[in-house]
């Protein structure tokens, strides 16, 4: 099954978000949030979001695929850009999926813009599991000693993270 649209909108800030559209035209809007790599390119499973009677709008990340780059941006900037995207749709409810790299930024749209959304799944994100404090104060002692340097080096100089980020 062909997707239906492959487009970009214009945020407000002039950047351009790329997203693409599957299921069916009239169905149920779900914005689906990649993981780390991946792209608005990719459907879990074309039928079965047909099937289900879901409109799957999937955006590029800023600086993934088509989507122009944001400097400096954090996860609180992401719902922003979905209700942007919502906004171009005419779209004023919707629900969210965030799998893997992509939990995250669903995580931050039920946090930021819980009265646009109709329902939140956050699915095999280790940000959301392995990194939550209150529920695993002991987790860091799990990770393997390059994860640990990474951390405490975010922690000290987090620009320094950021260039080990993108090499």
């Amino acid at each position: 099954m062909p997707a239906l649209r492959d487009a970009t909108v214009t945020l407000p800030d002039g950047r351009r978000l790329a997203y693409t559209e599957w299921g069916l035209p009239d169905g149920k809007p779900l914005l689906y949030f990649h993981g780390t790599p991946g792209s608005r390119l990719w459907c879990p499973d074309e039928d079965a979001t047909a099937a289900a009677g879901v409109r799957l709008i999937a955006p590029d990340r800023p600086g993934f695929g088509r989507s122009d780059p944001q400097e400096g941006r954090t996860l609180a900037d992401w719902p922003k850009d979905v209700e942007a995207l919502a906004d171009a749709l005419h779209i004023s409810s919707f629900a969210v999926v965030g799998v893997s790299g992509g939990g995250a930024y669903a995580a931050a749209c039920a946090a930021l813009i819980p009265r646009r959304l109709s329902g939140v799944a956050v699915v095999s994100c280790r940000a959301l599991t392995e990194y939550n404090w209150a529920e695993r104060p002991g987790a860091i002692e799990e990770w393997s000693p390059e994860e640990r340097a990474q951390f405490e080096l975010a922690q000290d100089d987090p620009a320094a993270a950021a260039d080990l980020a993108v090499t």
